[in-house]
Formats: C-alpha cells, structure tokens, sequence
C-alpha cells in the first residue's frame, strides 16, 4: 500500500495524474515464492528527472 500512495503524492506533487500506465512505466509484479508484490522497473534516469523536482525551502 505504501507503494501506491507514495506513487499518488509523487505524481500529484509534480502535477501529473496518477494513472496505471504511468505505474506500469515505474513499477511491475513480481513474485517471490507464495507472495506477490511490486519492484521497480528498469526506466531510463532522464525519465524520472523530468518528473520529479526538487522541493525549495
């Protein structure tokens, strides 16, 4: 859950909208034995820095 709402608070503080393909581009399923959670997908770093800023005090 931590997963999807730090997604949420990233997206809206840069002023996209969350949506699942922007997830997919970040995140993917993966399982590990009985358990199934979600690990970062390999992006290109220029995609990330477009998208996240840097926060002024």
């Amino acid at each position: 859950m931590a997963r999807f709402l730090h997604f949420e608070v990233l997206c809206r503080a840069s002023g996209y909208d969350p949506s699942l393909l922007l997830f997919r581009r970040f995140l993917r399923l993966a399982k590990n034995d009985d358990w199934f959670s979600f690990e970062t997908s390999k992006v290109d770093t220029c995609l990330i820095s477009s998208m996240v800023t840097t926060l002024g005090a």
